[in-house]
């Protein structure tokens, strides 16, 4: 059979979760037989079935295994997150639904408590060891005296021994227990910084929930173009005849210039549509060359305004595997912050964004200043950008690599520096996902 014929894939991408099958770990097999299963035909070269009712049947059967296993996977796994959480609420104390200041309050009652302790303890230690020396200085005052008999003066001896450890015993712990106290001053200074962190978080998340509010926009936005723009194209082709009729060529103009946005527009749309949700998991095999110039192409008039050029060097074109909708994502991310920082290198921006194909990458930089040493090695983590405040959010490096990493590839801040001594290059390995000859 194909590779993954039973797409656990594509569920696992699309799916509800991360719990279910995986094509990675999954092991089984169905056993069928030709006496058993006379209508199911395989292909001449023996690789799956022929295209009919009981074939169709078949995977309909496996696909109603894999949904079975992937929702108890699932719901086992969501239900032993759900314990796991309140048993450790309740080992410490807290709220089901408890949150950082929860932990915090926590805490401090902890430490209050503590320190109650501390100040009774410290008060009966003081009565019980003073009573204790008392007994330990009589007994010794007896025994210097000779007012103990021989016969009990060795029993006498170590009994004032056993005393000192006693008091010494007290020191010791009174003195681990201050220890303790000073560490719980401490973990409260560390529970406010972690609680600042909290907000902190908190904030970064609240600005994800606005970048996919937006991505979300943009996806229903694209999905409802095309029949916005059928219908521009309709209202273009009745009146176009009328413009030409009347004789007015600034009319005709318009109208030929309509229908040329229209294209263009459409073109842009087309290429958009496997970003959207519901095809952007589908692979398929394609020329990383082909469409990288395909994706230049679309592109080169909007640069051109910034006096912005692009070049391609194709040193080994390569064939590819898997979502065209993530590759362009990674591709359109990388050249927007391309585009962004020639056009901030000078009041008249130009310069150049170069893509090389070449053993299995797609390497793109662009002659402008460079990344900031301060933020190279931390440039694919969430929030982290070069960028001034408001003018990026720090998420498409991440989300790049992330959507490369899916399938086995990376998105990588290649060494090279530029004459800046800035690095500058970014290579998409694709290696995971190349068919070979």
């Amino acid at each position: 059979m194909e590779e993954d014929w039973l797409r656990l894939g594509q569920s696992w991408t699309s799916g509800r979760s991360y719990y279910g099958l995986k094509p990675a770990n999954t092991i089984g097999f169905f056993e069928l037989s030709a006496q058993h299963n006379p209508q199911l035909r395989e292909k001449s070269d023996r690789e799956g079935f022929l295209d009919t009712p009981a074939s169709r049947g078949f995977l309909a059967i496996a696909a109603e295994c894999v949904g079975f296993a992937n929702s108890v996977l699932t719901d086992v796994r969501r239900t032993f997150v759900r314990f796991r959480e309140r048993r450790i609420a309740t080992e410490a104390r807290l709220p089901t639904a408890w949150t950082p200041p929860d932990a915090v309050k926590a805490l401090n009652e902890a430490r209050q408590t503590a320190k109650k302790a501390q100040a009774t303890l410290a008060s009966t230690e003081r009565h019980r060891k003073a009573a204790v020396v008392r007994v330990r200085e009589s007994l010794n005052q007896l025994v210097k005296s000779g007012g103990v008999p021989a016969a009990q003066l060795k029993a006498a001896t170590e009994a004032i021994r056993q005393l000192d450890e006693v008091v010494g015993e007290w020191d010791k712990q009174r003195e681990i227990l201050e220890a303790q106290l000073e560490t719980l001053k401490e973990d409260q200074a560390l529970t406010g910084a972690l609680l600042e962190r909290f907000d902190q978080f908190k904030t970064q998340l609240n600005e994800v929930y606005e970048a996919v509010g937006l991505g979300l926009v943009a996806e229903g936005i694209a999905h409802e173009m095309e029949g916005v723009l059928e219908d521009l194209v309709q209202r273009t082709n009745r009146a176009a005849p009328r413009a030409k009729r009347a004789g007015d060529s600034s009319l005709v103009g318009y109208v030929e210039a309509v229908r040329a946005t229209v294209s263009t527009v459409r073109k842009q749309v087309s290429f958009l549509d496997p970003m959207l949700r519901n095809t952007r998991e589908q692979k398929s095999a394609f020329s990383v060359a082909r469409f990288v110039e395909e994706f230049v192409e679309l592109r080169r008039e909007r640069l051109s305004r910034f006096n912005i050029t692009t070049n391609i060097v194709n040193e080994r074109d390569f064939t590819v595997r898997m979502s065209r909708g993530r590759l362009l994502q990674v591709l359109e991310n990388l050249t927007r912050n391309s585009e962004y920082w020639l056009r901030q290198s000078s009041p008249t921006p130009h310069g150049q964004i170069s893509f090389e194909i070449s053993a299995s990458h797609v390497v793109v930089s662009d002659s402008g200043p460079g990344v900031k040493v301060g933020v190279e090695n931390a440039l694919f983590e969430p929030f982290v950008s070069g960028k001034p405040a408001g003018q990026g959010r720090g998420l498409g490096l991440f989300i790049s690599r992330q959507l490369l990493q899916r399938d086995g590839c990376d998105l990588i801040l290649e060494p090279d520096r530029n004459a800046k001594g800035r690095r500058y290059k970014f290579a998409i390995d694709l290696q995971a996902v190349e068919l070979t000859q």
